[in-house]
Formats: structure tokens, C-alpha cells, sequence
């Protein structure tokens, strides 16, 4: 794409550039083209907005907003190209055809890192900024992998204070709710599960930590019963299971039992009348057979095989298994009964415990009259069932909610025992939480590192200079050879450079220093494969500044030299800006393209801040000022604008807008005349104490043009209202004051020659 600049439609909400419009470019006899040239010289003093327009032209470049642009969120710009089309804001998804030059490419592609060998320590430097934003990425992982290690070194410290703190949470807990059946296996999980449950409910505003914690003397009381339920739960656990055996299902077998009846072959009626007597035979049979006697143990008289017979008849199989039934219940009813009930300590329980023995009681007597006539059929009446059932019911229904108020109260001094401890806990869980989402956040932003790593590795082509060429340029440039590079590899193979400044290292380089060779890496790097120079624009943003005077030719001579085809004064590129603030820079192009300019292939415009109706600064650009055409010096545009500002009225001296640019054009204006007139003098100050004239006028004009001309450049959004004030005003007249009567006929003859 074709990227010569025809002009620039707008700029707005960026910076001093707030209301940008092209139509301030009306040449006075309407004869001369206005839009851009294929050379632009721009002249603008500090504050103007250069930079700014070169950062708007950037974005083109880069594809993106720079980085210094960023926080004008609503800033919007347009350009209309050669061919009449047109690219804006809206239009930055593709890098376009054009390179600038400014402070933001000197920052992104010079870079200073430490080289460790041993015990020394050296500078080396980079150039390029996808290859310095690749080494920024490696050393921004690195940083990152250190932080991260730091990090899970934090988090196992934590969560191991976290698991400590639930540990000995869950076993102070635990020991001392020991007696609560619920508490003998209390660990670890169960602590966090009942924080949790806590905190549920305080998130839901069903309680509050206040409201659980337990005061002192009450907590002593219920701990103390707490501590009686260790000697109770044996009791309450056995009556529980004791009682709960007692079921309607139970009952059924044993009223069966009672029911049931057996058919004997030979009867014997006096086993059968006598049930003590009748279990001593059956036992002794029992054990006859089982030791296969046919003795009679108990007299050691022979026993009859008939006798044998006849009880065998008498104790048959039906007879003996519900005999074994009735034994089985029996002692399954005996097993109910609760032991040394006066032994419990709690009357309410040792109640239970006597009701439970007196309801087996029932129940066996009822066994044991079957057991003494066991041929006889019994009954268990629906009601007695009904009524032992709902005995042993409540007394199981008792026994558990005894058990259960002791489980309450211990689950209270739990949730006290938690909320003594809450806010601790919670930080606890709160610093692991953080932590690992700080690691998270890390492994995140590595995995992100390590992506860009790989692709700037695989897609870099920075332009490489070699040391020589670099070595070359900064003679050129500078004018001496003090700087001196040599290449070197990186750890990671990249190229970088050691420089020396004579046989010492370079630690630090100058501001000067650092554009030198920006302007040097920037110029070389034009004719890249990535740029097609012949139909694309170069702009370069004041690469002098004013500590840079020495270097004035040493630079416009370079960069010439770098944008020219030969000495025809044909370009290598399809379009060339230049914004200055050095006058005396300017003036070098000018002379040089004056041929250009007179043939209308040279633009020479300006950009001037004013402020709009809210006092808020604003630049603009325009025509550069036909002094300023005419002349090689600014000097007699500035003694004009002195000379009108005379020349306007009392409204108009109070005028924010008009009396703005004042003081800085006073102390330009003096400085150049106080150079002529005392050259011997370097200290400005001492050039205004050599004028004839009083000391308060010569005291009050340093002061004003001292102070004031440095401050109005300063300032972003207003101006000081102590300049419309008429001792302000009146400083201004006094600086035209002390040139007229220091030279009054060199006054007279520039206003003679500026009419």
C-alpha cells in the first residue's frame, strides 16, 4: 500500500491535540497548495504537540495504539492519502507503510541489561525492539519462574499452618467432648465440615460468631455436664439398645412360643405336673447321653434301658426344641436387664433403667409360666403387647433424646469452640486461597510468556547492524570516536554490544548518546525488506535537543546522507516529515530544499498552541509564519510578535488566549539579542545585569522571563492567571523597554524592516 500522506483531516481527544483541523491551512493568497509535500519541515517550540502527532502517525506503523496513547480513550484521527483514500483510528488491524522516529522508538530499541562474568559485572545493549521485547519476555519469565517458586514455597508453608491449625482445632475439640459418642472418632475432615457449615449460615444470616461463642461461665457449667455424660453414655447406650430390642416383631415370637404345643408318645405325669423336676431329669438324660453313662450319675445304681426309653418318649424332639426356645428367650430377656442400676448417677436415668428391668421382668415371667407348664398353650394379649411395646418405646424414645440433648450440648461447645476460632481459620483458608491463585495467576502468565517467547524466537528478523557499521555511523554522527562497539552473543545466542567509551566500559550512556544511535539503528533500518521506502513515509521527531546544539550539522548531514538518493536532492523515500523545535535545525533543510520549496515540492508549516473558549491548551498547525520563511533565524519573527503584542489594546492585553506565548518569546527574543550585544558573557543572567538601565527593571525582567517562560511549557491543561495581570504585561513592554534603550537604532531598524 501506496502510504504518501496528502494531509491530515483530524485529531481529536489526544492530548494538546484536541481539536486538530487541517482547514487552519489557508495560504493568505490562496495561490499555494496546502497539503503535504513530499519534504514537510514542521516548526514547533516544546509543548506544542509534536510528539504527539508523530505517536498518532506511529499507530499506523505499529497496527496498534502506542502504549503513551493509550489513556485518550476517545481519542479519533483521520489521514487522507495521495489517492484519496482515507485511514483512521478505526483502521490500525494491519501495519502500515510508514516509520517513525521518536522518543517512544529510541525507548523500545536501545536497552541496557547487566552481563555477570565471575565477579564482574559489565553493561550490554540491544537494538531492535522485537528483540528487545523478546529479551524483556525472557527476562520477565524468568522473574515470574522466581516469583512463582517463591510462591508455592509460601503456599506449602501455609497450607501446612492450615492443616496444623485444623489438627489441633479437631483435637482440642475432640478431647474435650470425648464423653459424646459423636465426638470419640472426631478428626480433621469433621472440624472443616461443621466451619463450613457455620460459615453457610452466617452467609445466610441465620447466626452470627457473636451468638455462638459462649461466655465463660457458662461455657464452665455445660462443659462440666459434658464431662458427667462420660460416665452416663454407657448406661444411656445400653438402655438405648436394650430397649429398642423390645418390637413388635419380638413379641410375635414369643407369644408363638406361648402358643405352641407338642404331642408326646408316653407321658410321664409326674415330669409332667412338676416343671422343677422335669428340667433336672431332662438335663441329667442330656448329659447321660452326651457322656453315654448307664449309670445314674447321681446314685451309681445301673439305670434300666426301658427308663432310658421312657424319657426319651417323655423328651422328644418337639418337646425339646421348644424347650431350647423358651431357655433362648429366657436368656435373651435376662441379657436386657440393666445392672446395678444404683450405681447410675442421674436419677432421670437410673429411672429409665428400672423401668426397662421391670418391663423384662414381665416378659420373662410370662416365658417362664410356659417354661413350668410347657404342654400348656398360652396367650399374650394384644393389649399386654400394646402396652409393653409403648413402655419400651418411651423408655428407648427417653433415652435417646437424653442422648441427644448431650449431643446438642456438646455440638454447641463445638460451634463455640469454632467461632473462638473463626476469624483465624479464615485467614488461614484466605492466605492459602490467595496463594494459590497467585500461582495460578503465575503458571498462567508464564504458559502466556513462554508462547511469545516461542513465537518471537521463530518470527524474529530484527535488522542486524554490525559493530563496524554502528562504529562508522557514530563518527559521522557525533564527530569523534570516543564510543566504541563490539558485537557479542547473549546466553541465548542474540546479538548484542558491549560499548566502551574510550578503553573504559560504558556504564551509562547520555540522552544524546541514546538518540545517536536510535537515529543511527533507525535510519540504517529503512532499507529492510519490511519497508518499501520508495512509497512509504519517514517521519523524524525532533531527533536534537537543545543540549544537542554542537551536533546540529553532524545530524541534519546524516540524516540527509540516509534519506537521499545522490546529491540531486532525490529522495530514497516516498514522503519525509521533520518536526523540530531548533530553529537553527529547521533552517539547515531549508536552505538545503529552498530550491523545493520555491517550487512548491517543500512544505513548511508550523504548529502553535492557543487556548479554546475553556482556557484549555490546544495546538494547531499552520503555514510556518513568513518571518520565519524569509529568515534564518527566528529572531524577527519574535521581535514582530513582541511588537504587536505593544500594539494591541488594554482588552486585548488581558486576553488568556493572545498573551499565552509571551514569555517564552521574551526570553527567546533576549537571549539572541543579549548574544550580540555582550558575546563575551555565556550566564544569561550576567547579559541582562550588562544593559544600562535600572536594576529593579533589569531584576523583574530576569525574574519573569526566567521563570514564567519555562512554566508555560510546562503546563497541560491551563496557563497561570498571573499572566494577564498588569504587572505581567507590563514585564513584557519592559523586555522591548531594555532593547530600545540598550541599541535604540537596531530596535528601529527591525521595525522598519518588519513593515
Amino acid at each position: 500500500m501506496i502510504m504518501i500522506i496528502k494531509k491530515i483531516t483530524k485529531i481529536k481527544n489526544t492530548g494538546n491535540l484536541h481539536d486538530f483541523n487541517w482547514s487552519n491551512l489557508k495560504p493568505e493568497d490562496n495561490t499555494v497548495n496546502p497539503d503535504f509535500k513530499k519534504i514537510n519541515l514542521i516548526f514547533g517550540w516544546n509543548g506544542t504537540g509534536k510528539t504527539t502527532l508523530s505517536r498518532v502517525l506511529r499507530n499506523f506503523e505499529l497496527g496498534k495504539v502506542c502504549k503513551k496513547l493509550e489513556k485518550y480513550k476517545n481519542s479519533e484521527y483521520e489521514i487522507e492519502l495521495i489517492d484519496g483514500s482515507k485511514l483512521s483510528h478505526l483502521d490500525l488491524e494491519n501495519k502500515k507503510n510508514i516509520r517513525v522516529f521518536n522518543k517512544d522508538f529510541i525507548e523500545e530499541n536501545i536497552f541496557q541489561d547487566i552481563e555477570q562474568d565471575g565477579k564482574s559485572v559489565r553493561p550490554i545493549y540491544y537494538l531492535g525492539d522485537k528483540k528487545i521485547e523478546l529479551i524483556q519476555e525472557r527476562k520477565e519469565r524468568e522473574k515470574k519462574q522466581k516469583d512463582l517458586e517463591t510462591t508455592r514455597k509460601d503456599l506449602a508453608e501455609k497450607e501446612k499452618a492450615k492443616e496444623k491449625f485444623e489438627s489441633n482445632t479437631a483435637k482440642n475439640i475432640k478431647d474435650t467432648l470425648l464423653g459424646i459418642k459423636k465426638f470419640q472418632f472426631y478428626e480433621k475432615p469433621f472440624f472443616i465440615g461443621a466451619f463450613r457449615t457455620i460459615q453457610q449460615k452466617i452467609e445466610n444470616g441465620e447466626t452470627t460468631i457473636d451468638k455462638l461463642k459462649i461466655e465463660t461461665r457458662f461455657y464452665n457449667d455445660k462443659l462440666k455436664t459434658i464431662k458427667n455424660v462420660e460416665a452416663l453414655q454407657v448406661w444411656i447406650n445400653d438402655i438405648k439398645a436394650k430397649s429398642g430390642n423390645i418390637t413388635k416383631s419380638y413379641l410375635e415370637d414369643i407369644s408363638e412360643i406361648l402358643l405352641k404345643t407338642v404331642s408326646l408318645q408316653k407321658i410321664i405325669e409326674r415330669l409332667k405336673d412338676d416343671w422343677e423336676l422335669s428340667s433336672w431329669v431332662q438335663q441329667g438324660l442330656s448329659l447321660h447321653k452326651k457322656k453315654k453313662s448307664t449309670r445314674c450319675e447321681f446314685c451309681g445304681q445301673q439305670i434300666p434301658k426301658e427308663r432310658i426309653s421312657e424319657l426319651e418318649a417323655h423328651f422328644n424332639k418337639d418337646y425339646t426344641e421348644l424347650n431350647d426356645s423358651i431357655n433362648k428367650k429366657i436368656n435373651e430377656i435376662n441379657d436386657w436387664k440393666i445392672e446395678e442400676t444404683e450405681k447410675i448417677p442421674d436419677d432421670s436415668l437410673k429411672r429409665l433403667a428400672q423401668k426397662l428391668n421391670n418391663l423384662s421382668k414381665t416378659l420373662i415371667t410370662e416365658v417362664i409360666k410356659k417354661q413350668k407348664n410347657i404342654l400348656a398353650s398360652r396367650t399374650l394379649s394384644k393389649e399386654t403387647k400394646n402396652s409393653l411395646l409403648n413402655e419400651a418405646s418411651e423408655i428407648n424414645k427417653s433415652a435417646i433424646n437424653l442422648d441427644n440433648s448431650f449431643t446438642n450440648l456438646a455440638e454447641e461447645l463445638e460451634s463455640s469452640s469454632i467461632a473462638d476460632n473463626f476469624d483465624e481459620y479464615k485467614d488461614k483458608i484466605k492466605e492459602v486461597a490467595d496463594l494459590k491463585e497467585k500461582k495460578a495467576k503465575f503458571v498462567s502468565d508464564i504458559e502466556q510468556l513462554e508462547e511469545k517467547i516461542r513465537k518471537g524466537e521463530r518470527d524474529i528478523k530484527d535488522f542486524k547492524l554490525p559493530a563496524k557499521d554502528i562504529n562508522n555511523d557514530m563518527v559521522s554522527f557525533l564527530g569523534h570516536s570516543d564510543l566504541h562497539f563490539a558485537a557479542k552473543g547473549d546466553e541465548h545466542g542474540e546479538v548484542c554490544y558491549e560499548i566502551k567509551r574510550g578503553d573504559e566500559i560504558a556504564f551509562n550512556l547520555s540522552e544524546s548518546e541514546k538518540t545517536a544511535i536510535s537515529l543511527i539503528y533507525f535510519l540504517r533500518k529503512l532499507k529492510e525488506d519490511e519497508f518499501n521506502s520508495t512509497e512509504g513515509a519517514v517521519l523524524i521527531d525532533d531527533p536534537i535537543s537543545s543540549l544537542d546544539s554542537q551536533f546540529l550539522y553532524n545530524a541534519y548531514s546524516f540524516i540527509i546522507s540516509s534519506i537521499e538518493i545522490d546529491s540531486s536532492n532525490d529522495l530514497l523515500v516516498g514522503q519525509f516529515f521533520l518536526l523540530t523545535h531548533n530553529y537553527d535545525f529547521l533552517n539547515l533543510f531549508k536552505k538545503k530544499y529552498r530550491n523545493k520549496i520555491d517550487k512548491n515540492k517543500c512544505g513548511l508549516y508550523m504548529l502553535r498552541i492557543s487556548l479554546d473558549s475553556s482556557k484549555k491548551r490546544m495546538s494547531n498547525i499552520y503555514e510556518l509564519d513568513h518571518l520565519l520563511k524569509k529568515f534564518d533565524s527566528d529572531y524577527q519573527y519574535l521581535f514582530s510578535k513582541l511588537i504587536e503584542f505593544e500594539k494591541t489594546t488594554d482588552e486585548e492585553k488581558s486576553d488568556l488566549t493572545l498573551i499565552y506565548p509571551y514569555p517564552n518569546m521574551a526570553r527567546r527574543v533576549l537571549e539572541v539579542f543579549l548574544s550580540f550585544r555582550f558575546p563575551g558573557k555565556s550566564d544569561y543572567k550576567d547579559k541582562i545585569d550588562s544593559i544600562k538601565a535600572s536594576k529593579k527593571i533589569k531584576e523583574s525582567v530576569y525574574r519573569f522571563t526566567n521563570l514564567k517562560s519555562h512554566g508555560t511549557l510546562k503546563e497541560a491543561e491551563g496557563f497561570s492567571p498571573e499572566i494577564i495581570e498588569p504587572a505581567s504585561q507590563n514585564h513584557i513592554l519592559d523586555v522591548l523597554k531594555l532593547m530600545r534603550q540598550e541599541d535604540e537604532p537596531h530596535c528601529k531598524e527591525m521595525e522598519k524592516l518588519l513593515k
